[in-house]
């Protein structure tokens, strides 16, 4: 008995064949595609990022010194001692902008990073290091040029594990110097970027910061989970907000859009503290009031204060008219945005410093540390520990004017509201720290 194939072997290997080159050719025509956006997006981004880097122009100009002392090509350069944004903010953008200037004027090769002297560091510093290593490595990509980079660590361990998980080792992707697992365990990190010639070829990405606010929300709620607590939706909701506007001023008055925002956590250490930074570069706060019109509703606003400080005879080399701005701007009362007393538009910095004022008195009757918080706008920093509050005046307005009387019209706290003197910040960057409790000392069912 003969048994016959209902199939014809020959004509199911031809069809199996052609379809197996169509598929092959699907494949190839998608890689060329593929091969062909990535060309085009990389000549974007050249065009957009420029023949060198805007970022390392603008540190370079900041750090107001010049460029470092070089044998031939290599550079080595120390940090300082003290590497915090929040004690040493002129120390620390002048190292930036050193090595920022010698960067774009001289030819180097290699670059040793000694960070063995460091004894107090923060991450609002190593964030801004971070951004400027950022920049060099696609400035040297750009250009076709290479540098080496090495260095040392600092001497403390756990100063030496957040450089290894938040520092330039991460970002210079050293994998022989990534951090254990059981080291990475311990820690809770959060980093989220918005380029600013990326951000020029996708512009429709409009809600890249509505996406940062929600996950820098979600890193907070993380972060706190670590004591058995967590925010409320309400909350949660209004951190979202406020941080969301935040970003957004940063875009519509910088005049760059270029921002990031930084999280770090090191659950091993006996006391750990949470430190957050949201930064942007472009223009300050007071340089974004003075080039407001005349006759605009904020300039009438501000210009009763500038008024009484002008014909007081309060301003001095120690309290300046941008020292002013920047100060004036933190009231929940003051922003661009307004165009009458009816409009309240724009309060996200007032409203984040608040959400953080009320962290800061948890933080106090639970563990009897202070949320500290700072802001660097151009020249100016302040600082908020709890001592000067931002609270309603008679009139239901709330202010914060860092002396005893909460007046605006009056020289604030000089501990308090600091001109720099010798740097700048291109920008604008806030910065946070709370204490969380050690798991030795967890509450259970908690809720902040």
């Amino acid at each position: 008995m003969r048994y016959y194939s209902k199939w014809d072997a020959v004509a199911f290997l031809s069809k199996k064949r052609a379809s197996k080159a169509r598929r092959r050719r699907v494949v190839l025509y998608r890689r060329a595609v593929s091969r062909e956006r990535a060309a085009a997006f990389e000549a974007a981004k050249r065009l957009n990022f420029g023949p060198r880097s805007t970022i390392l122009t603008l540190l370079a100009e900041g750090g107001q010194s010049p460029a470092l002392a070089m044998p031939q090509t290599s550079l080595h350069i120390a940090a300082p001692n003290n590497f915090s944004l929040q004690t040493n903010p002129e120390g620390v953008i002048q190292f930036i902008g050193s090595l920022a200037q010698t960067l774009l004027t001289r030819q180097v090769s290699d670059i040793n990073l000694d960070l063995s002297s460091v004894v107090e560091q923060d991450l609002g510093a190593h964030a801004l290091l971070d951004k400027l290593v950022d920049e060099v490595m696609t400035d040297c990509k750009i250009r076709g040029a290479r540098i080496a980079w090495k260095g040392s660590f600092p001497k403390d361990a756990h100063q030496r594990r957040f450089v290894c998980a938040m520092g330039v080792v991460d970002q210079l992707g050293i994998a022989a110097r990534y951090l254990s697992a059981a080291e990475k365990s311990k820690i809770r990190q959060f980093t989220r970027r918005c380029r600013h010639y990326i951000r020029a070829i996708r512009p429709d990405q409009k809600d890249a910061k509505t996406i940062a606010a929600e996950r820098f929300a979600m890193y907070v709620n993380r972060c706190l989970s670590a004591e058995g607590k967590t925010l409320t939706p309400t909350a949660r909701h209004l951190l979202c907000s406020y941080v969301g506007e935040v970003i957004e001023n940063a875009e519509v008055h910088a005049g760059m859009v270029d921002w990031s925002m930084h999280g770090y956590l090191d659950m091993s250490m006996s006391q750990p503290n949470c430190e957050i930074v949201v930064f942007n570069f472009g223009k300050s706060i007071a340089e974004t009031l003075e080039e407001l019109p005349e006759g605009s509703y904020t300039k009438a606003q501000i210009a009763e204060f500038l008024d009484a400080h002008t014909g007081g005879g309060l301003f001095t080399r120690a309290w300046r008219r941008k020292d002013l701005l920047t100060l004036v701007a933190l009231q929940s009362t003051v922003s661009c945005k307004n165009s009458s007393i009816d409009t309240t538009r724009g309060n996200g910095t007032a409203d984040l410093i608040e959400f953080f004022q009320g962290m800061h008195d948890e933080r106090a009757s639970i563990m009897g540390q202070p949320t500290r918080m700072f802001i660097i706008s151009g020249d100016t920093r302040i600082l908020f520990d709890g001592t000067y509050r931002i609270e309603k005046n008679s009139e239901g307005t709330r202010l914060i004017a860092f002396n005893r009387t909460n007046d605006l019209k009056l020289p604030p706290d000089p501990s308090y509201v600091l001109p720099l003197k010798k740097a700048r910040l291109p920008g604008t960057m806030i910065g946070v720290q709370f204490p969380i409790q050690p798991r030795s000392l967890q509450e259970t069912g908690g809720a902040a």
